[in-house]
């Protein structure tokens, strides 16, 4: 089965990079409708494409991973099942196709996450996955009905078309609906409990999870664009939703002691930030986050294991008084987040060709992100390098460099492939709660930088986080003859 595996996926990735290249060269047409049902275009190439590779990733690294495990098979047939129902959602031109995919998706995935059947933490986790599952399944279907019913028809694009038509009561009815299955699907707060208990998956699963299926939520959001670019107020909802879980997810993270645990924290913040990119208006840049945050992530898993071998669970403190002597100042650390910040951000309106000033909509909030990401480049690189001062910030400045440049070289290539679907770049109008939303990550990002970068957590938040951050009880377990499956 692995095999066979491998090779289908195989065959779909390669399909999709010749039909790609037929429809860059005219000689097919840029989308193909295939019934009513399937629809190939820009769209559904590029994320289908993601899913494939990341899919045909995981299978490579599982082949020795779960080498002599008991079910190889149910575990090859179970991660093909998953990649498929995410194909089918992402290539959905009708509801009925949408749905099933979706409902496959998260099937398989719990069978993934309950693997090994003799371990009750992982049943009861798995089981906890399809209580979340169902709900968002049953609030997708409910408000895809909701405009079917009002467009008379099933297919996507008359739904779309019929918008206008439509009542404002009843859009704010099915877009409510949509966001709340995102919201179970991308495990954003309160409903963040079945990625973090997870963890019992084997670490293959964790990676496809982390890295692309739980991304689906804002695939989702951007198939839904033109439903949500037609209510603004909509859009002001998810920014909200999508900060919130960013910020305490991050605050989280800093609380955890497990890699693994840490990681799905950073998870939940990640898929927080994609959401607030939906909710600006500006899909292709979610889009792109999740494409590179889904390689980043993925990488991250699979060397989890090597990592905490290499480096040990926590970094021990230095007792060479001369090393200790020679830790950066937050003067120069300062210097260094502030020379990176102002790097990026200027780069990143230059490369995605914004006027320096007279920028009134969204964009602006994109920017002052990318400007804080920046600056925590700029932070961190200082504290990790050991060189002169020149050095460190040199090398902040290049990695600033590089990371704003392949953000935004993605960015844009996505707007220039999606120029047919105009519904997935709207920037829009910058209100008060932005400029909040904004306000509150800067005070945060600041006060993450006390004592050498962790923040002065007292001794009931810092509780707080660390249980916050945790999988349901149900779902932990103290025993290690199981340890390998995470």
């Amino acid at each position: 089965m692995k095999t066979a595996t491998f090779i289908v996926l195989w065959a779909t990735f390669s399909a999709s990079i010749l039909i790609g290249l037929l429809m860059a060269i005219g000689a097919l047409p840029p989308a193909l409708q295939i019934g009513t049902f399937i629809i190939i275009d820009s769209f559904s190439l590029i994320i289908g494409g993601f899913i494939t590779l990341m899919a045909l990733t995981i299978t490579h690294f599982s082949a020795r991973y779960m080498d002599g495990v008991v079910g190889t098979n149910r575990y090859y047939t179970n991660l093909l099942g998953v990649t498929a129902g995410s194909l089918l959602f992402v290539c959905a031109s009708h509801v009925a196709t949408l749905i099933i995919g979706w409902a496959f998706m998260g099937w398989f995935l719990t069978r993934l996450i309950g693997h090994i059947r003799g371990w009750e933490q992982a049943r009861m986790a798995a089981k906890l996955t399809l209580y979340h599952f169902i709900p968002g399944a049953l609030l997708l279907s409910l408000g895809a009905f909701i405009l079917a019913s009002q467009a008379q028809s099933l297919v996507l694009n008359d739904i779309f078309a019929a918008l206008p038509t439509m009542s404002a009561e009843i859009l704010w009815l099915a877009g409510l609906c949509i966001i709340a299955a995102a919201i179970f699907q991308s495990a954003l707060i309160p409903a963040h409990r079945w990625l973090l208990s997870s963890m019992t998956a084997p670490t293959p699963v964790s990676a496809l999870m982390h890295a692309g299926i739980i991304n689906a939520g804002g695939i989702l959001i951007a198939q839904f664009a033109p439903l949500f670019n037609a209510m603004p107020d909509l859009l002001l909802i998810l920014f909200a939703a999508g900060a919130f879980s960013a910020l305490l997810a991050s605050v989280w993270m800093l609380a955890q002691p497990n890699v693994k645990q840490a990681l799905g924290c950073s998870t939940v913040a990640q898929m927080g930030f994609m959401i607030m990119q939906c909710g600006l208006g500006l899909y292709v840049a979610a889009l792109a986050h999740l494409i590179l945050h889904g390689f980043y992530k993925a990488g991250q898993f699979l060397g989890a294991g090597s990592a905490v071998e290499r480096f040990g669970i926590l970094p021990q403190k230095s007792t060479d008084p001369a090393a200790n002597s020679a830790a950066p100042s937050k003067i120069g650390a300062a210097f260094s987040a502030m020379t990176c910040g102002a790097l990026g951000g200027v780069l990143f309106m230059i490369l995605t060709h914004q006027p320096l000033t007279g920028i009134y909509d969204s964009r602006i909030v994109l920017t002052f992100f990318m400007v804080l990401t920046a600056m925590q480049a700029g932070w961190s690189v200082y504290h990790w390098a050991s060189q002169n001062i020149a050095v460190r910030v040199g090398a902040g400045l290049a990695l600033t460099g590089v990371g704003i440049s392949l953000y935004a070289f993605i960015y844009m290539g996505l707007i220039d492939l999606f120029a047919g679907n105009f519904a997935l770049y709207a920037p829009q109008a910058v209100s008060p709660l932005h400029f909040g939303i904004m306000a509150l990550f800067g005070l945060f990002w600041v006060a993450s930088l006390m004592q050498n970068g962790k923040p002065r957590l007292s001794d009931k938040l810092y509780v707080h986080a660390l249980n916050a951050g945790q999988a349901a009880a149900s779902t932990q377990t103290q025993r290690g003859s199981y340890q390998n499956a995470g």
